[in-house]
């Protein structure tokens, strides 16, 4: 055999062996991501405009979760490391809705991605967190000492706080109700606001 045809073949064998290899990788990282359940879980997580605890299911290829803090669902299917899937704050016409992408890390503990029009999403897998306890509302005094209690855990970085807080506020008055009625994201915003105005009078 001559020297040429003998690197021919070798060339050949070791673009053969790559190749195997690296299909071999993907379909090892496809089967594991669907397998294993790898996205099950509960996930501290931050984007563009806030953050909050996202809890997962994975069953296979489908991907399903809430967002209690904004009273969000997910939806997605899994491909390869990545879920696809949307989003949504209810069933109304008027409900908030979006697609995100997310790519999971090497260490099965982290999350980087999109998450629709609001940028820039990421997450880290945590220990299953004890439900944060509603605001006794029996007095004023009551109600509000719950709600500057609760604030000052969000700003220390228990963001999911900010949802006892919204419930203890009454924003508007029954009599006259607002149409259509505040989204859950616009009653967390308003109670952050009320929140840093009471600071700022703080001595």
């Amino acid at each position: 055999m001559s020297p040429t045809i003998s690197m021919k073949y070798f060339l050949n064998c070791v673009a053969a062996l790559l190749l195997f290899v690296s299909a071999t990788t993907a379909f090892a990282q496809a089967s594991v991501a669907k397998a294993d359940g790898v996205w099950t879980g509960q996930w501290e997580t931050h984007w563009s405009e806030g953050g909050g605890q996202i809890t997962l299911e994975q069953r296979g290829d489908v991907v399903t979760g809430t967002y209690p803090l904004y009273g969000v669902r997910l939806e997605a299917k899994v491909h390869g490391r990545e879920v696809r899937g949307s989003w949504s704050d209810g069933d109304s016409a008027s409900a908030l809705k979006g697609d995100f992408i997310l790519t999971l890390g090497s260490d099965g503990k982290t999350f980087s991605g999109r998450f629709g029009t609001r940028g820039w999403w990421t997450g880290e897998r945590v220990a299953v967190s004890e439900e944060l306890a509603a605001i006794n509302l029996r007095s004023p005094r009551d109600a509000f000492v719950g709600f500057l209690a609760a604030g000052n855990r969000a700003q220390a970085g228990m963001v999911d706080a900010w949802g006892p807080a919204a419930d203890a506020v009454e924003f508007v008055a029954s009599s006259v109700p607002l149409d259509p009625p505040l989204t859950r994201s616009e009653r967390i915003l308003r109670a952050a606001s009320i929140f840093e105005l009471i600071d700022l009078t703080t001595l």
